[in-house]
Parts: C-alpha cells; sequence; structure tokens
C-alpha cells in the first residue's frame, strides 16, 4: 500500500472536473482532485505533495475511513448544491410547471435521480479494465427489475 507521499507507478490523468473529499474516523477531512490508479484505486492527489487513497480496488474504504464523497468541482463564483437543495429545486419546479403534487413531483426527481446515478456508475465500471469491470457489473450492478441481485437459476 502506498504510503501517501510516494510516487505512483501507473496514475491516470486525473479529471480536473472532479474533486474527492475523505473523511476520517477523527473527524478530518482531505479534499483535492480526483484520480483513479490502473489498478482501480481512486484517491486524492494533492499536486506536487502527496496521493491519499479514498477507495480500493474493490470499492471498500482503507482503514480509518469514514466516508468518501466524489463530485464535479464548483464553478468560480457559484455556490455548491446540497442533493437537498437540488432536490427542493426541482421538485418545485416540477410542481410548478407540471402540475404535479409535491409528493408526485419528489417521487419523479428521485426516480430520475437514481436513473442518472446507476447511468454515470455503469459508465465509470465499463471504463475500467474488462475484468474490473466484469467483476464489478456482477457484484453491484446485475439486478433485476426489483434491485435484487440476480440470482443463478437451477440446471
Amino acid at each position: 500500500m502506498n504510503d501517501g507521499r510516494s510516487p505512483i507507478m501507473g496514475e491516470s490523468k486525473p479529471d480536473e472536473n472532479l474533486i474527492a473529499t475523505i473523511y476520517y474516523k477523527n473527524g478530518t477531512e482531505l479534499t483535492g482532485k480526483a484520480v483513479t490508479l490502473q489498478d482501480g484505486t481512486v484517491g486524492v492527489r494533492i499536486p506536487g505533495e502527496f496521493f491519499k487513497t479514498a477507495l480500493l480496488p474493490d470499492g471498500s474504504m482503507p482503514d480509518g475511513v469514514l466516508s468518501v464523497d466524489i463530485g464535479p468541482k464548483h464553478v468560480e463564483g457559484g455556490l455548491p448544491l446540497t442533493d437537498d437543495m437540488v432536490c427542493m429545486a426541482v421538485t418545485a419546479m416540477l410542481r410548478d410547471a407540471v402540475g404535479l403534487t409535491s409528493g408526485e413531483a419528489s417521487d419523479a426527481y428521485e426516480t430520475w435521480l437514481n436513473r442518472a446515478k446507476r447511468a454515470t456508475i455503469e459508465h465509470w465500471v465499463d471504463s475500467l479494465p474488462t475484468r474490473e469491470s466484469t467483476r464489478l457489473h456482477v457484484k453491484y450492478l446485475d439486478h433485476d427489475g426489483a434491485s435484487h441481485p440476480k440470482e443463478e437459476e437451477d440446471a
């Protein structure tokens, strides 16, 4: 495992639009550019300083990490939006523009958001090397319509 200060071999180019924040169990946070290594490890790169692992290739978190948040870099001069703020805004627009009740608008937004998140995750998994992509598809993405893992059929 990397000590966080030595160079990383096989590092992919960081996506300039993605920022990762690692939340540690001791209450500290580390935010920087999100980088995916060739082995599938995701981490935070602090330019000229070090690399810290956020997610291991199997999707688990290293010891001491409470959670990881990866998202787009905020537009300069704009305020960062939370998921709740976006949900309230979209729900209000759906309610006013389409005539849905608040509950229906909220449900419609959540349904769309879940589809969008799934599409983003599938795109990321498909960008991985074939072996890792296949393993992650089987483990996390191959679900039936009820969101339960597909069960192997008896022979």
